[in-house]
C-alpha cells in the first residue's frame, strides 16, 4: 500500500518567493554598503557667496 504523502517538488510560488526574498536581501545589504562609505554630508564644502553691498572695514563708519 502506497504511502498518503506523495513525492512533491518545490512549487513555483514558493520558489518565486526564495528569489524575491534572496534579491530584497542583497539590494538592502549594497545600500547599507553604500551609505556606509558614501560622503559625509558633514564634510561638503559650503558654497559662500560675497554679498554685493557695500561693506567699510573695521572700525569706520559706513558710507552714506
Amino acid at each position: 500500500m502506497p504511502g498518503k504523502h506523495a513525492e512533491r517538488q518545490i512549487g513555483l510560488p514558493r520558489y518565486s518567493f526564495v528569489v524575491a526574498a534572496a534579491t530584497l536581501l542583497v539590494i538592502l545589504v549594497a545600500w547599507v554598503a553604500v551609505r556606509m562609505v558614501g560622503p559625509d554630508e558633514r564634510r561638503t564644502p559650503i558654497l559662500v557667496v560675497p554679498s554685493t553691498s557695500p561693506t567699510a572695514p573695521a572700525g569706520q563708519p559706513p558710507p552714506g
